[in-house]
């Protein structure tokens, strides 16, 4: 049953919106302005590969949250769902898994892509790095789904998305980006990830059902 419903909500999201490829050009086109503005030295493109895939995963992080609850709420399928015999944690958490499969996970794929083909010493780091980005990709779609909950039926979601999610986004983007270059320091790189593990854990345990919660309460309050 939760894999139908999980194919569902990522049918509708990526359905004519191409979700996907948005994530994948935002995330190349970001690299590249940013590898454009500071400059082509090796060096210092190296010291800052790890910082910059990981704070334009954080901005890939939005594509989509705005449409994640609201396009239900609009047609009333927010509603059936309320009504329903499923439980509303788990639709949130099927939300959230769509969510990362259509946006989240698709840019940590890319940047991985791409730290490897322009940083020539990635391999120092590529393990971590690819292991911080899968982990990170996750916890920003958890955090997501729970500002799309809290902006739920706003007239400026939009901006008020990014100012909750992205100050949410600052924890996993510190242990992810310390993680990847801990090699390059010479230290290990366990206690960042060590970190960014557990805050994932806890993102994905809790945001469904705080999600939940916030979700019922909007939609029951007159």
């Amino acid at each position: 049953m939760s894999g139908v419903i999980f194919t569902r909500i990522l049918s509708r999201m990526t359905r004519g919106r191409g979700l996907q490829m948005q994530a994948l050009l935002f995330f190349v086109l970001a690299l590249a302005a940013f590898v454009f503005g500071i400059g082509a030295d090796p060096e210092q493109l190296e010291t800052l590969m790890p910082g910059l895939v990981w704070a334009i995963l954080v901005l890939a992080g939005l594509l989509g949250l705005p449409d994640l609850l609201e396009a239900d709420a609009a047609d009333g399928t927010l509603d059936d769902l309320l009504l329903s015999k499923i439980s509303l944690p788990s639709v949130m958490a099927m939300k959230m898994a769509a969510h990362a499969a259509a946006t989240t996970l698709p840019a940590a794929l890319a940047a991985l892509i791409c730290t490897s083909a322009m940083s020539p010493d990635a391999f120092k780091y590529l393990p971590q790095l690819a292991t911080g980005l899968a982990l990170g990709a996750i916890s920003f779609s958890a955090v997501g789904l729970l500002g799309a909950a809290l902006t739920l039926g706003s007239r400026r979601a939009g901006t008020l998305l990014a100012v909750i999610v992205l100050p949410l986004g600052v924890p996993p983007l510190i242990f992810g980006a310390g993680a990847a270059s801990a090699p390059l320091l010479g230290v290990s790189p366990v206690m960042p990830l060590s970190l960014l593990a557990a805050f994932t854990v806890a993102a994905i345990t809790l945001a469904p059902f705080a999600a939940a919660a916030i979700v019922r309460m909007k939609v029951t309050t007159p």
